[in-house]
């Protein structure tokens, strides 16, 4: 499974649904795509706290583009439960067993609850509003 397999069937879920189905396709996935490659790719040789400290910064970055397109900050948690299906939907197309399926999903909860926080901050900070120096 890489990343831009997920991302098409993240997509395809979220572009069937309000506020998805009504942004234009280039806002669709604002910095989901970076959380994504950070998330099933990360570079090797990075450590745990790196590919952490990356995963935040993104996820927060994210949060912040949905904040300034004006989505309900629920949209982020919308987001996160789409890609929990996206990943499984990935791996099943891919002929994953479905133990595999649970097993990923069970390792990847606690990484995307964290996400999910991360981009509920980014998009509450208050430091990013424009003209804040």
């Amino acid at each position: 499974m890489v990343a831009a397999e997920v991302m098409d069937e993240w997509i395809t879920l979220v572009r069937a649904c309000a506020p998805w189905s009504e942004m234009w396709l280039d806002d669709v996935s604002g910095e989901f795509r970076a959380i994504l490659d950070e998330l099933l790719e990360p570079r090797a040789g990075s450590s745990t706290d790196e590919r952490a400290e990356r995963l935040r910064r993104r996820s927060r970055a994210h949060g912040a583009f949905r904040r300034r397109q004006g989505c309900a900050a629920l949209v982020l948690s919308e987001e996160i439960a789409f890609a929990k299906e996206a990943i499984a939907i990935a791996l099943i197309r891919g002929g994953s067993e479905l133990s595999l399926v649970t097993t990923v999903h069970d390792s990847l909860a606690p990484v995307m609850r964290g996400v999910e926080r991360a981009s509920y901050s980014g998009y509450v900070d208050l430091n990013e509003r424009p003209g804040k120096a």
